[in-house]
């Protein structure tokens, strides 16, 4: 008998035979071994007394397979001593994160968010952890992480962090986050399997092709590239959602590159000002779009692209032609302004979903709107 689910790459033997895992329950049931909990219609149970210990939590510690243990690995650190060598920040910290050592090394989510962390050794024990959250420290150095060979998030965002050949090794690494890091060369990450999105944005990166060999990434966020830039993004063929937060000089032949994402079915454009979206004709993909504080002089493009569904605009008064996209076949969802909205709620031929708006609106304002959505 084995553990089985999405986030349990690591399997553990519970149990020979099936009759020891039953006689294992019968056994933990009469030493009162678990804890019930219930939550309005909702009632569960966790294994320990007074505890909220998933039981495929719980078997990290648990000698296994029950009946029948192998003999403990002598080498394997006990979390005791580890932690009585830690110093008393981190030993704080420790406390305050999972309440016990034990728990601690366990923890699947950490979290040390702008505390000034210059030191991580101490996550070199976290072999279990999926998401590490490290934003906004002073960190240079992130060998520890290493060790956290099951991680699938990890967030080093506003962080000194400038070499990345510590996560060569995570072959179940998802998302990261490098937003506002001292991060330049990506060559490590080509290594990686599993990465699916990746936030570069505030950073000195030029260079993309690394990225190339990451068949599996998805998405990506980059801050104000340039042509050269562009040209490089164009070539990763693989991606689904990309965001542009900003815009280096760059002309509108250098835009019309990113034509070439011909799987992209998301993109966000934030503080950009562009004389149209020509540059998304061949996106035929292309599903959402979202716009966040920026300006577009002729949105009408969109009209003609037969699978874009969803229409975001946050902070984008100057939108022009924006009552051409009526003449979309395919648009369903529209996030705008109220102004936006009066602009266009009576010239598709169907109903569209404007349940989600942006901005204030007078009360009159308001009930207008709300009319058109219960209708």
């Amino acid at each position: 008998m084995i553990n089985f689910g999405r986030d349990e790459e690591v399997k553990y033997v519970i149990a020979r035979r099936l009759t020891h895992l039953l006689q294992f329950i019968r056994d933990v049931a009469k030493e009162r071994n678990y804890t019930v909990h219930e939550e309005e219609d909702y009632r569960f149970w966790s294994y320990g007394r007074d505890s909220q210990v998933h039981f495929l939590d719980a078997i990290r510690s648990l000698d296994l397979p029950v009946l029948e243990p192998l003999r403990v690995d002598s080498n394997v650190p006990d979390p005791l001593a580890w932690f009585g060598g830690l110093d008393d920040k981190w030993k704080a910290r420790v406390v305050a994160a999972c309440g016990s050592p034990e728990a601690f090394v366990r923890a699947k989510q950490l979290r040390f968010i702008q505390e000034g962390l210059t030191d991580i050794d101490p996550l070199a024990r976290c072999n279990d952890v999926r998401e590490l959250v490290l934003s906004m420290n002073e960190i240079r150095s992130i060998e520890a992480v290493s060790h956290c060979t099951q991680l699938k998030r990890l967030y080093l965002g506003k962080n000194p962090v400038s070499d990345l050949r510590p996560l060569q090794g995570l072959m179940h690494l998802q998302e990261l986050f490098l937003s506002g890091s001292a991060v330049t060369d990506l060559t490590p990450l080509g290594l990686l399997p599993k990465l699916r999105a990746l936030d570069v944005r505030q950073t000195a990166i030029r260079d993309w092709s690394p990225l190339k060999s990451v068949h599996s990434l998805r998405a990506l966020e980059v801050s104000r590239p340039d042509g050269e830039q562009l040209r490089s993004l164009a070539e990763l063929e693989q991606l689904a959602e990309l965001t542009l937060s900003g815009l280096g000089s760059v002309a509108e032949d250098d835009l019309a590159v990113l034509g070439q994402l011909m799987n992209l079915r998301v993109i966000q454009l934030e503080e950009v000002s562009l004389p149209n979206l020509e540059f998304l004709r061949n996106c035929r993909k292309l599903r959402t779009v979202k716009m966040t504080n920026s300006a577009v002089k002729d949105i009408s493009i969109l009209a003609d692209l037969e699978n874009v569904q969803s229409l975001e605009l946050s902070g984008c008064p100057d939108i022009g032609k924006l009552e051409e996209i009526a003449r979309s076949a395919s648009l369903k969802k529209i996030t705008a302004s109220f102004q936006q909205f009066a602009l266009l709620k009576d010239r598709f031929d169907r109903k569209i979903d404007f349940s989600t708006m942006t901005g204030s609106m007078t009360d009159e304002e308001e009930e207008i709107w709300y009319e058109y959505v219960r209708a």
